[in-house]
Parts: C-alpha cells; sequence; structure tokens
C-alpha cells in the first residue's frame, strides 16, 4: 500500500513538473520505469493512468491542473482514472466516480466532486447525501440510484483494487 502511495505521489509531482513546463526529466529521479510493461485499454495509444479519490487533498489540488493538461492531449495520448480506496469512505468515493463514467457524466462533473468534497464539505461518501447532490447538478436521481447499486458497477471495484495491487508488485524503485 506504501509503494502504491509513494508511486502515485511520483506521477503527482510529475504532473506537476511537467504542467509548469519543465525541460527535462530523469528516469530514476523524477519518475520511474515500470520493470514489466502493462497491457493498456487504449490500444496503440500512450496511456496516462491517474490513481486518485476524490477524498484526496493532492489530487484536489492538482484536479485544476489536470483539466488544463487534458484540453492539450496529443492524439496518441489517452488519459484516464482509476480510483483508489486507501480508506472505507474512499470505497463509496470510487462508487460514485464508476456511477458518472457509467452514465457518460465522470469527464463533466468530476472537478464538481472535488469541489463537493473539499470545498463545500458535503459527505458525498453517504449514499443520501450523493444521490441529492447528483440531482442538483441535473442528473436524474433515480437513474443515479439504480446505476449506483447496479451489478455492472459493483464488478469494477474488485478489478480496481487488483489492478491497483498489480501495478504497485510491478513498479519497483
Amino acid at each position: 500500500m506504501k509503494r502504491l502511495a509513494m508511486h502515485f505521489l511520483g506521477a503527482l509531482a510529475w504532473f506537476a513538473v511537467t504542467a509548469a513546463g519543465a525541460a527535462d526529466l530523469v528516469e530514476g529521479k523524477d519518475y520511474v520505469r515500470l520493470k514489466n510493461s502493462q497491457p493498456v485499454e487504449t490500444g496503440k495509444k500512450i496511456e496516462v493512468i491517474e490513481f486518485f479519490s476524490y477524498g484526496c487533498p493532492h489530487c484536489h489540488d492538482l484536479e485544476p491542473i489536470l483539466q488544463t493538461w487534458m484540453q492539450k492531449l496529443p492524439p496518441d495520448v489517452q488519459f484516464r482514472r482509476v480510483p483508489v480506496m486507501f480508506q472505507q469512505r474512499w470505497e463509496a468515493l470510487a462508487k460514485i466516480y464508476y456511477t458518472l463514467d457509467a452514465m457518460g457524466d465522470e469527464a463533466r462533473l468530476s472537478p464538481e466532486v472535488f469541489k463537493a468534497v473539499h470545498d463545500n464539505g458535503v459527505p458525498l461518501y453517504q449514499d443520501k447525501a450523493f444521490f441529492d447532490w447528483a440531482a442538483s447538478h441535473g442528473l436524474d436521481r433515480t437513474r443515479v440510484a439504480e446505476v449506483y447499486a447496479s451489478a455492472p458497477r459493483r464488478r469494477r471495484m474488485p478489478i480496481t483494487s487488483s489492478r491497483c495491487r498489480s501495478w504497485s508488485s510491478t513498479a519497483n524503485s
């Protein structure tokens, strides 16, 4: 878990340095190359993965930089998020990510989720608070609750946990 957290923090630092316009990154100093490559979900594109949580204050701070960076992605780069669940409350926040993703609203509402959690103190890890919040952002509350409780959404959670462990076990500093 600590190793994954360190790689996560390293990725955050890399994004911050890249966003700030740093000249040359040095392997072993600024980032660590995975010893065993992992399969990608984006075909032949370069895949940039953010391991994140809506509950993470560092992810919240990175979000505006990341949003700006994502608007300038080269055509051969695909960005995607993988929620981490280091705390029980973060499991509920991962459910929110997968719900919004399944509904096609993740890109539009992820910045708003961060604001609700960190700037406004909304306890989105509580189901009712999330459903109320979703309805206040134009989503159908009943549909959100259905997707949130759906079998396809539930099946993605163990895959995420497994993926985080596999990345952690193959990334060595």
